[in-house]
């Protein structure tokens, strides 16, 4: 195994084997995530127990990747633990039974320890973007009294 492997194993460092674009898109949105999920996130513990799962579910060293940017998108608010098991059976072509089975396990032994810091950073998250979408439509919801504009004159008939 190579450093390349090692490091994709890794939640954090799965996002080199993803497009860039969606790489950055993961990171602007991820805000300031906790400590312990830092800490999980980009442990090499992390990717020792990812690439163990793998290989107890007698999956391929590519997939490893896939199940840690999975984990990252979970850290992160992108998708929920309980749209884990969907997105690992689509993503990685594994039957309903199997994906649940690892997604069990990986919030069993990865996400147990830090829920309670990551549900209270996912809750601020939400509640952070609903204010955001709220002043939106307040904004929209004013009007500008400072733009009068006139409104245009009604088109004059002929022989008036």
């Amino acid at each position: 195994m190579n450093d390349f492997d090692i490091l994709v194993s890794i939640p954090s460092g799965s996002m080199m084997s993803r497009p860039q674009h969606e790489a950055t898109a993961l990171i602007q949105s991820s805000g300031d995530v906790p400590k312990s999920v830092r800490d999980m996130i980009s442990s090499l513990k992390t990717g020792v127990y990812i690439r163990g799962l793998a290989t107890q579910f007698r999956l391929s060293p590519d997939k490893v990747s896939v199940i840690a940017f999975s984990v990252l998108r979970v850290a992160y608010g992108k998708i929920s633990l309980a749209e884990l098991s969907t997105t690992l059976s689509s993503e990685l072509k594994l039957s309903s039974e199997v994906a649940e089975k690892i997604s069990r396990e990986i919030e069993k032994k990865l996400f147990a320890p830090i829920s309670l810091e990551l549900n209270r950073y996912l809750a601020q998250k939400k509640s952070g973007e609903k204010s955001v979408v709220q002043k939106k439509l307040n904004m929209q919801n004013v009007l500008d009294l400072k733009d009068q504009r006139q409104a245009p004159r009604p088109p004059r008939m002929p022989g008036s």
